[in-house]
């Protein structure tokens, strides 16, 4: 082995890298050269702030073992992807990877079901079944993912990682409520989403978290009586995602006529289907630092919608429009002319033409992504006038 303390230690990282990506023996190689060469496990350790395992590890017969001495070279690991569908990760083994890698700050869990995993049990683990050595404290987690928690896993969570910038429940239709997510006075975005029946208290507890600034409720229950409650009681938020939500036009006139509606930067209200020009309305008269704007799916938008957008929003650099059949080459001429600084617009399945292209070819904003899949009226005509005046953008078609 003492050729191989030779080698350039970003050499030694790739043959590493080359034996993660393949199968047993070649992960088991992984921790023989470790323990053979002390020099290939430092170099390894400062390589690495990312780990991300793939299903495979799990399914093999001695898995955990194997899991196990891959994180013993890895111990300096920052953040873990174990999200590909690993409903054969054991409690006792994620207890391990919180006492075998301090450094660690993020990990998603989403590949795992919540109530198969029994994150309850995690506390009553590292407190007893496998005390922590040399006085070795939990990790300081900064992000947390995870699906089909219940409400005692996510207790556990919230009691053993306080200190939470980042966290994700999807899928979580088994939370009845959120009791205690207040303690989190550090969380800066919350992603709940695909609850069918959201609690208006789990509303009231995420309103009252003062410093969150990102917050995703998509395919939730929320309700224009919810969406009080958050612009009521949060000022800090600058990303809403309310994709597929029970929105109608009162909610977004809550959203924008309040204290935090100057502060939204990123605003996705696709497949709200309640939604009209009246919510545009709204948006394009409050929102005036608006960046992002997605509106797919919103089948009641129409061209009077985007002239108001058009008109207002003129920092607005992401416009998604995609499925907005009631869309003409009008509403692409407001564009065209009025926001300057638009840098990526989808018109996939609208009602555009060869014309609304043309627009597009004039227009002086140079628009760097345009995405018109599906739109039966674009004929070969309109994808000339797009190659020759928008030459430098990106076509998606």
């Amino acid at each position: 082995m003492h050729k191989f303390d030779q080698l350039p230690g970003e050499l030694i990282w790739s043959i590493c890298a080359h034996l993660c990506r393949n199968q047993k023996g070649d992960l088991s190689s992984v921790g023989q050269l470790s323990t053979l060469n002390k020099r290939f496990k430092r170099s390894v350790n400062n390589f690495t702030t990312h780990l991300r395992f793939k299903r495979q590890i799990f399914l093999l017969n001695d898995g955990d073992c194997l899991f196990q001495k891959i994180l013993s070279v890895f111990s300096n690991v920052h953040s873990l992807d174990m999200s590909l569908h690993y409903d054969n990760l054991k409690i006792e083994t994620l207890a391990m990877v919180f006492q075998q890698c301090p450094n660690l700050r993020a990990i998603d869990l989403r590949g795992s079901r919540g109530h198969h995993l029994h994150l309850h049990r995690l506390q009553s683990l590292m407190t007893f079944d496998l005390p922590s050595e040399n006085g070795v404290s939990m990790p300081l987690i900064k992000s947390f993912k995870a699906r089909y928690l219940t409400d005692s896993d996510l207790s556990v969570i919230l009691s053993i990682f306080p200190n939470l910038e980042d966290l994700w429940l999807e899928e979580c239709q088994w939370m009845s409520n959120c009791s205690g997510i207040t303690n989190l006075q550090s969380i800066q975005r919350l992603r709940i989403t695909n609850h069918p029946h959201l609690p208006k208290t789990t509303v009231h507890e995420i309103s009252l978290l003062p410093r969150l600034s990102q917050l995703d409720l998509s395919s939730t229950s929320l309700d224009d009586e919810g969406m009080q409650i958050i612009a009521t009681n949060m000022l800090n938020l600058s990303n809403l995602i309310l994709s597929g939500c029970k929105l109608s036009d009162l909610g977004i006139s809550f959203i924008c006529q309040s204290k935090v509606g100057p502060n939204i930067r990123s605003l996705d209200i696709s497949y709200c289907k309640q939604l009209t020009d009246c919510s545009l309305f709204h948006i394009a008269s409050k929102l005036k630092y608006l960046q992002f704007l997605n509106l797919r799916s919103c089948l009641q938008i129409t061209d009077k919608g985007i002239d108001n957008i058009s008109l207002m929003n003129i920092y607005l650099l992401h416009l998604d429009l995609s499925n907005c059949f009631q869309v003409t080459d009008t509403g692409i001429k407001f564009l065209c002319h009025r926001c300057q600084y638009l840098k990526n617009l989808n018109v996939s399945g609208s009602n555009v033409s060869d014309e609304g292209m043309l627009y597009l070819s004039e227009s002086k904003n140079k628009i760097q992504k345009i995405q018109i899949y599906s739109c039966g009226k674009v004929t070969k005509k309109g994808l000339e006038y797009l190659s020759k005046g928008c030459s430098s953008s990106l076509i998606c078609m």
